[in-house]
């Protein structure tokens, strides 16, 4: 046990006493510990955003060079704008990434409600239907439960965009792809899994995936790294588990959340 030991001498009657005093610092220590640690954690968030806005950047600065010089040249011109057009998106949703994950670092909690997962269905389908029309994937959904739970229906419809999002950015070009989100409950629990048969996580990687700034297949998307990491801060906000396996068939991920009675 780490101890603090103070010692001080008093004075009276012509004798000199000491005082000792012991106190426990094993909870001052592990604040200390934490305080550390948040403050790692947050030097190596700033470096890696200087990093990685700087990259998209210098690409915008050098694509405006060239568009300068294609004004003559209209087709040139109009391929350097949209290439200028493609690395502003990247750099906007990247944007969006960091701050969802600066509001997720907040450790209130999220006002609870009836989880409306057909309204969820309705958002998500509507989001992503077009890519899902334009990469030829099927997106299914299987409710099949009685009870939701009381959950933050933005902590989960959160969740769902990330999962979803990143199956349909891996998806595999040598089979007809899917998603698939699989909702059930019990007395006790909400469950949700989400799979998909794209290209999976590589096994060397999977130990890593819901670090902050994990990517895996950086030559097939140059996503922010952040999907994963802020999936497991809203399930952990959600007092949710969150599990997965991986493999050249695809990947699953499976979610646990506890049964919170309505009223």
């Amino acid at each position: 046990i780490p101890l603090e030991i103070g010692l001080r001498p008093v004075d009276r009657d012509g004798a000199t006493f000491v005082i000792c005093s012991i106190v426990d610092i094993t909870d001052r220590n592990a604040i200390m510990d934490q305080l550390r640690s948040k403050n790692k954690e947050l030097q190596d968030f700033a470096y890696r955003i200087a990093h990685d806005i700087r990259s998209p950047l210098g690409n915008v600065q050098g694509l405006l060079e060239l568009s300068k010089m294609q004004l003559d040249d209209p087709p040139k011109h109009l391929q350097t704008l949209e290439l200028m057009e493609s690395v502003a998106r990247q750099l906007l949703l990247y944007t969006d990434d960091i701050i969802s994950s600066a509001l997720n670092s907040d450790d209130r909690p999220e006002p609870i409600k009836p989880l409306d997962l057909d309204q969820l269905k309705d958002r998500l389908n509507n989001r992503y239907g077009h890519t899902l029309e334009k990469e030829s994937i099927d997106l299914h959904w299987d409710c099949q439960h009685h009870r939701v739970p009381r959950l933050s229906a933005n902590l989960i419809e959160e969740i769902l965009d990330n999962l979803v999002s990143n199956a349909i950015k891996y998806h595999s070009e040598n089979r007809d792809s899917w998603v698939r989100i699989t909702t059930f409950s019990d007395n006790e629990s909400f469950y949700v899994q989400v799979s998909d048969n794209g290209i999976g996580i590589p096994t060397s990687q999977q130990s890593h995936v819901f670090e902050m700034f994990s990517r895996f297949h950086p030559t097939t998307n140059s996503g922010s790294g952040l999907g994963l990491y802020l999936v497991k801060k809203s399930v952990q906000k959600g007092n949710g588990t969150i599990h997965f396996d991986s493999d050249e068939s695809g990947t699953r991920f499976y979610l646990k959340f506890p049964m919170v009675a309505a009223g």
